[in-house]
């Protein structure tokens, strides 16, 4: 979804959105949180990359990733971000 989004083809990376909120509906114990993060980096929507991560925190699916990976240089450098690290540091 993350490669779509960022090459354009945008109504199929939210396609990908949509099965992915089956997935979660089909399967309460799994948490997509990360998923929804990724493709909304890369349809640059930083809002919701944010409540993503934020639910994923919640969830003990930390993204520590983002502190490294690529993809995460553009939310490393919302301040959003450094709060979201501050409440992973509180929960380890």
């Amino acid at each position: 979804g993350y490669v779509l989004a960022r090459t354009g083809y945008i109504e199929e990376a939210k396609q990908i959105l949509e099965k992915i909120k089956i997935r979660e509906q089909q399967d309460k114990n799994v948490s997509m949180h990360m998923d929804y993060l990724v493709i909304y980096a890369g349809l640059k929507d930083f809002d919701n990359v944010f409540y993503h991560l934020e639910k994923a925190i919640e969830d003990g699916n930390l993204g520590y990733f983002l502190r490294i990976h690529p993809l995460g240089e553009e939310i490393r450098n919302d301040p959003r971000y450094e709060k979201a690290m501050i409440k992973i540091g509180r929960k380890n």
